[in-house]
């Protein structure tokens, strides 16, 4: 039994701080209780990401928010409908399915409150999608326009004419989804089809081919538009191409067609009497349309129109046998928009042979669009050649500021990069499926200054399939030049971690600090106690790992304990760790792994006894391995502590050091005395025990419903 607690009498630090340890369940009836309590979930500033409606025999509001997804369900009554308010609902049933579940039922609030009462809260001013489906006619179209009077895309899926005509009319719009074909559906689509919308999708949910014919695409004027199911032959498209190219469409960005057919189309058929340019596929550009998408196209087929708007064509084949063509506003000379057309084909193109354009310079003479054509046949010599072997690209590289430019605007996947220092410094860079291992040999004696210039540097690659590839190549550049010029190539500005390993004393720590002065972690691999307090001085960072035990490498540990990292990891390997209860204590960091650790029950029933009364406040998550391979007794460690024990398919959601979550199952939870949640689990690997402990509880979610909502985000 529990006594009750006045949250409202404390001050709004100690509010908020309640606040945040409760469910989204919790805050959200917190919410309705008086305009006092909606004011303190209002400070929350809960992140709203996305929300929308769909309108059926009932009406549902979906709303992501932070990394939940709510889904609002409003049934309605019979009972008259307030002239203000709108119609009353017979119940609300509200789903959080991540990270925590929660069930709720309410009643005695219209539905125009409610909403107003999520926007206030979650902080947003419109929704993303209002979605009519069959049914929709049992509301009042005017009631419904009066309630959801502000979003962004409006989709329909009705079969009734008459429902559609009343939407479109009570509910205009700038993006428009059918889900049907609207040849099929409307006596007269035309009126449809010349609106000036910024989008424009035709999706008809059955398998049968859509009747909309070219005449019916040469006068829809959306900037991007979406039809599927479409019946055409490349005789069609060739004439599409020809209008277009004489000025039909003149607002089309971004046209998409999936076809119903699963058969390729005859390309040569497709650009008959046309003028075009293929592009190999490594060459790739970024088209961006008025909506917002924001896609990377590689290779692709280019055209011209008569005012010298250039389009990429590209084929694609996927699941739904589809072509798309785009417009990219970005490639013009003139203040006006410069489509690029791009059509995508069923199987991407590569050439047969090994052949290329000819790398020969831009003629000076000849129309401006000839120069352009020059120049790219260069870049597209250039980036295919490096695509090929990723040696060559850096090498490539190298021969001057243009190459340099043409080699990084391959745009290659950056996944990471990680500084091993030692007696030479070796770099490691981690793209999509290669790994870049350089190794930088230096002169004997202290590295510093102008001796920073490797005698030798050493290219490893390892591919995905696996092929090891090694490249030498002479000094010439400094440490620092290489460091500078790999940044550009690859497009990051900072290394993941700095390792620090024997025989960093050779070096000068200033000049490896100016060397790398951005990065995330800092490594320490060296028991050389010089060694340690020079870095610890000169690379401060948030996130620490000692791979030795910290009290021999150092005469103070606990100045390096007291501090507020986000990450601290303490990795004894050979023998047992001499950290006792009374340093854990002090420990101040999110997140602490500790390794090794020669403690037993009695050792973590007095921690848990000091954490739970206020000890390491910052503490987010607590790892410790064991030395021992003995079983812990729990009754022991939980002696005199007032806990709950879960089974091991009860599933909690954590908040972790890097603002994501982590799942727990079982374990047991207990509170601290400000109400913080946390939960212990006792783990075995490979005949060694070890415990986890979360703090932060964010809730509770069944394994189906967590599969179901990280799909949906």
């Amino acid at each position: 039994m529990t006594s009750s607690f006045p949250l409202l009498n404390l001050p709004l630090d100690g509010i908020l701080h309640v606040v945040k340890s409760m469910n989204y369940g919790e805050f959200i009836s917190l919410s309705l209780l008086s305009e006092r309590a909606k004011q303190v979930v209002k400070l929350m500033n809960l992140n709203h990401k996305t929300s929308s409606i769909t309108i059926t025999n009932h009406i549902c509001i979906y709303m992501f928010v932070c990394k939940s997804l709510m889904e609002w369900k409003f049934t309605m009554n019979n009972d008259p409908e307030d002239p203000a308010n709108g119609p009353w609902t017979d119940n609300v049933e509200l789903r959080i399915y991540a990270p925590v579940r929660v069930e709720l039922r309410m009643k005695g609030l219209s539905i125009k409150k409610w909403i107003n009462h999520f926007k206030e809260i979650f902080h947003f001013s419109s929704f993303s999608n209002l979605r009519f489906m069959e049914n929709a006619n049992l509301f009042d179209i005017e009631e419904l326009r009066i309630m959801f009077n502000s979003y962004e895309h409006l989709s329909i899926s009705s079969n009734s004419e008459s429902n559609v005509k009343s939407i479109l009319k009570n509910f205009p719009t700038r993006c428009l989804a059918i889900m049907n074909d609207i040849f099929d559906l409307l006596e007269d689509p035309y009126p449809v089809l010349i609106q000036n919308y910024d989008q424009l999708v035709i999706r008809p949910e059955s398998e049968l081919a859509s009747a909309l014919k070219l005449d019916d695409l040469l006068i829809t004027n959306s900037k991007t538009i979406d039809f599927n199911n479409l019946d055409w032959k490349e005789k069609d498209l060739n004439r599409f191409l020809k209008h277009w190219m004489k000025g039909s469409n003149p607002r089309m960005e971004m046209l998409q067609i999936h076809f119903v057919s699963p058969e390729a189309l005859n390309k040569s058929d497709i650009f008959q009497g046309i003028k075009c340019m293929e592009m190999p596929f490594e060459h790739t550009r970024r088209f961006q349309t008025s909506v917002g998408k924001a896609d990377l196209i590689g290779g692709g087929i280019d055209i011209y129109r008569k005012d010298g708007i250039k389009a990429t064509i590209n084929f694609s084949d996927d699941e739904f046998h589809g072509y798309m063509l785009e417009i990219d506003c970005t490639h013009s000379a003139s203040d006006r928009p410069s489509p690029i057309f791009s059509f995508i084909r069923p199987h991407l193109f590569c050439p047969d042979d090994d052949s290329f354009p000819s790398l020969q310079p831009p003629s000076r003479s000849g129309s401006p669009c000839a120069q352009i054509n020059g120049f790219w046949r260069i870049v597209s010599f250039l980036s295919t050649l490096a695509y090929k072997t990723h040696h060559f690209s850096i090498t490539l590289s190298l021969l001057s500021e243009r190459a340099k430019r043409s080699v990084g605007s391959m745009n290659w996947k950056y996944v990471c990069s990680i500084v091993h220092i030692s007696s030479e410094i070796r770099l490691h860079i981690v793209l999509d499926t290669i790994r870049l291992d350089w190794t930088f040999k230096l002169r004997n004696g202290r590295a510093s200054g102008h001796s920073l210039l490797p005698k030798k540097v050493k290219l490893r690659i390892f591919r995905n399939p696996p092929v090891n590839v090694k490249r030498s190549m002479k000094g010439g550049l400094s440490i620092k030049e290489w460091i500078t010029h790999l940044k550009e190539v690859f497009h990051f500005s900072k290394f993941y971690c700095l390792k620090f390993d024997e025989n960093t004393s050779r070096f000068d720590m200033k000049a490896l600090r100016t060397l790398f002065c951005t990065y995330d972690k800092v490594d320490i691999l060296s028991d050389n106690r010089s060694n340690v307090k020079s870095i610890l001085k000169h690379f401060p960072t948030r996130r620490l790992l000692f791979a030795d035990d910290v009290f021999k490498n150092l005469e103070n540990p606990h100045q390096v304990l007291i501090q507020n990292y986000d990450d601290l990891e303490i990795r004894q390997v050979t023998r047992p760790s001499t950290l006792t209860l009374d340093d854990l204590l002090v420990i101040n960091s999110k997140t602490i792994d500790i390794s090794n650790i020669g403690w037993r029950e009695k050792e973590l029933n007095r921690f848990l006894k000091h954490w739970i009364k206020g000890s390491n406040p910052r503490m987010e998550r607590l790892q410790i391995h064991f030395v021992s391979p003995e079983a812990l007794n729990k009754s022991d460690i939980f002696k005199g502590i007032n806990c709950t024990e879960f089974p091991a398919e009860h599933t909690r959601w954590f908040k972790s050091d890097i603002e994501l979550t982590c799942t727990v199952k079982g374990g047991y939870d207990f509170n601290r005395c400000d109400g913080t949640k946390a939960t212990i689990e006792f783990k075995s690997l490979d005949n060694l025990q070890y415990l986890n402990m979360n703090v932060h509880y964010l809730g509770e979610v069944d394994e189906i419903e967590r599969r179901i909502c990280l799909m949906l985000l």
